[in-house]
């Protein structure tokens, strides 16, 4: 018994060990490390803030450009399907000529429009807006067809005026994508101002 009470005993050793981990258990974090650890949750968070609005206007780009691929598929299979001449017509703020090429400008308040109609009658899109980020439409209409904001497929599929078409896309940052329709009315997209 006299071994429980003694300053070698186990049992205070124990009781020591027992005391310094409860101190040091209780110790916590100093008012500085938690506010290194807030700035540098901020600084990342920012980060993530400022890529991800970086890469917004080239994803509604892209967005767009999918959109307007994917209309003109469906006018190409709408004009075999139908056996009737299929019209992709772009709408804006304001249209320009300059030279060979129409473009097409939209606003946010105003932004582009597409409108697909057959000349059997009736109409497959009505006004469909593309992205505000998209803030402009060069179409250069290939060789032999008429300088208008449209794209126009005849009742085999194929493109209407010889030659390749190009459809140039304009974001908000100046980025430029592109669709080229063949005369054969295959269309293909890339995310660069000409496709090869």
């Amino acid at each position: 018994m006299a071994s429980f009470f003694s300053r070698n005993g186990s049992a205070d050793a124990g009781c020591l060990l027992r005391n310094q981990w409860k101190r040091a258990g209780n110790r916590g974090f100093s008012i500085i490390e938690i506010i290194i650890v807030l700035a540098i949750g901020v600084i990342m968070l920012t980060g993530a803030v400022i890529s991800y609005r970086a890469t917004m206007p080239d994803n509604r780009l892209r967005q767009a450009t999918t959109e307007l691929h994917g209309a003109l598929n469906l006018a190409r299979v709408s004009a075999l399907s139908q056996n009737a001449t299929m019209t992709l017509q772009l709408a804006g703020a304001s249209s320009s000529i300059a030279g060979a090429n129409v473009t097409v400008t939209g606003t946010p308040g105003t932004p582009i429009t597409m409108t697909l109609t057959s000349s059997a009658g009736g109409t497959l899109i009505t006004g469909q807006p593309l992205t505000p980020e998209v803030v402009s439409i060069t179409i250069s209409p290939g060789t032999g067809a008429p300088v208008q904001p449209r794209v126009q497929f005849n009742s085999y599929g194929l493109h209407v005026g010889g030659g390749t078409q190009v459809v140039t896309l304009t974001n908000t940052i100046g980025r430029v994508y592109s669709i080229n329709v063949a005369a054969g009315g295959k269309a293909k997209w890339c995310l660069a101002p000409a496709c090869p």
